[in-house]
């Protein structure tokens, strides 16, 4: 008996020499029920890193890189289509412009610009209304208007309404140009796309007045601009997200990644209407209302609106699965970990692994069996994970440990810049600077994305302190549980 006291004493002796970590685990008890191990886990497995590392952009700041890249893509596109030659009437010989600017339809460009600028429309109609708000129903008093306190939101209400009323009144005087001449297949062609996302929207403003009577009753009062905000809300909130993998049930475990997939889905679709929208105004409106006598590839604006669709791709996904978002995730699958199926199947000999139950969580490296065959957790703590279940064993591989979802981001983005790099060579003036306009914003995007893998990854590394070693961990609900 001494001798095997000693040999006990012996394998826990790594445990102490962690630098103490063990003297970080006095204040929970050493025996207790499942509970204490729910509060180990929830406490200590989750990984803790500064939120101000991971904050993405703002809204506004993000809406105006996106226009900045468009107007860029729209600069580019113009310089190689309204080129000047020598062999033309006043050519470069002369004191003309080297490009044909008499040539470019002012209509068509104008409008082009406006479908850049409607990006900014949503922030400006939040902030008109909450300037209108906090103003309380006194704007047009006298007592108001003196106030000194109030003149910000008077300039606010100014500036934002004007900027919308310029933006739909000029959009509407150019269609109803068109429609005076006769024009109508050119109005069709620049206004289909903000039509199609008109009638999306409005639809949407319609279900949800109704969802709301449905579930409020019928005299629920809501106005136009709440209902409007809640329609192109079609993410879960940041708070919602916050609090994803915070919870030891198995059953909450499973339902945050449902509803984190439904919502990583929506994400990625919201994407991709943007990028068609700015590639079929930039590219193919510019090539469509081009005068016929320009010599241009034809094969331009499709390679041209590839790359602007590529690059909007990646733009909108940077943003939207930001650091934080991807943090939640990260904190699911600790909760989560996976199962690797032992090969053969299980035996006469293989009786005493426990046979696998739904609802409980299993420690790191415990066999178990379930469905004729033996399965081993592999996840960092524990697993809530079901065996064999694909959903769950994919959501852990993409957004695990490994951090795939970032290195494929930043894999795509170098992808693009390389491409653009190899359109770059041999290219006329021309092509060179639509595309060098345009890789400026691409490196920035990369350098985003890796600075924020660098210090997610470091965070993951050196944030949490020895005693969160799964080791440790384990050891210590093992001495809980007993």
């Amino acid at each position: 008996m001494p001798k095997k006291a000693k040999s006990e004493k012996s394998k826990k002796e790594p445990l102490k020499n962690k630098n103490s970590a063990n003297d970080n685990f006095d204040k929970y008890p050493k025996k207790s029920d499942s509970s204490t191990s729910n509060k180990i886990l929830a406490q200590i497995s989750t990984p803790q890193i500064p939120c101000d590392a991971l904050q993405p952009w703002s809204e506004a700041f993000h809406t105006g890189f996106i226009m900045f890249y468009l107007f860029d893509a729209l600069c580019g596109q113009h310089i190689y289509l309204y080129k000047r030659y020598w062999w033309w009437p006043a050519g470069v010989y002369s004191q003309s412009s080297a490009m044909n600017t008499d040539m470019i339809d002012t209509r068509i460009l104008v409008f082009i610009l406006l479908a850049i600028f409607q990006y900014a429309l949503p922030i400006c109609l939040d902030k008109f209304t909450e300037a209108w708000r906090r103003l309380d129903g006194e704007i047009f008093s006298v007592r108001s208007i003196v106030t000194r306190s109030n003149i910000s939101e008077y300039l606010t209400i100014f500036i934002m309404g004007s900027f919308m009323q310029i933006w739909f009144i000029t959009l509407l005087t150019i269609i109803c140009h068109y429609l005076s001449s006769g024009n109508y297949m050119a109005v069709i062609l620049l206004s289909l796309p903000m039509f199609i996302k008109s009638v999306i929207t409005i639809y949407h403003i319609i279900f949800l007045a109704q969802k709301c009577r449905k579930r409020f009753g019928p005299n629920v009062s809501m106005s136009y601009f709440d209902l409007h905000q809640e329609a192109r809300n079609f993410f879960l909130s940041q708070e919602v997200i916050n609090h994803f993998g915070e919870s030891s049930d198995v059953r909450k475990t499973r339902l945050d990644i449902h509803q984190f997939l439904d919502d990583f889905g929506v994400r990625l679709a919201c994407a991709i209407p943007s990028a068609l929208e700015g590639a079929y105004y930039i590219c193919y409106i510019s090539y469509i209302f081009c005068p016929a006598n320009l010599a241009s590839d034809a094969a331009w604006p499709t390679v041209h609106s590839i790359m602007i669709i590529m690059n909007m791709l990646i733009f909108q996904l940077s943003h939207t699965i930001s650091p934080i978002y991807l943090h939640s995730a990260y904190k699911i699958t600790c909760q989560l970990g996976q199962w690797i199926k032992i090969d053969g199947p299980a035996n006469a000999q293989d009786a005493e692994d426990p046979e696998w139950r739904d609802g409980e969580r299993y420690p790191k490296g415990t066999i178990v069996r379930w469905n004729n065959q033996r399965w081993k957790a592999m996840g960092k703590f524990v697993n809530a994970a079901r065996p064999g279940q694909r959903r769950e064993s994919s959501f852990f591989r993409v957004f695990g440990p490994s951090l795939f979802l970032y290195i494929f981001m930043i894999c795509f983005q170098v992808t693009i810049l390389s491409f653009q790099l190899a359109l770059m060579h041999d290219a006329e003036y021309d092509r060179l600077i639509a595309i060098c306009c345009e890789q400026f914003c691409g490196y920035w995007n990369l350098f985003r994305l890796v600075r924020n893998y660098i210090t997610i990854e470091k965070c993951y590394q050196l944030g949490s302190p020895m005693c969160y070693e799964p080791e440790i961990i384990l050891s210590r609900i093992s001495q809980a549980s007993q």
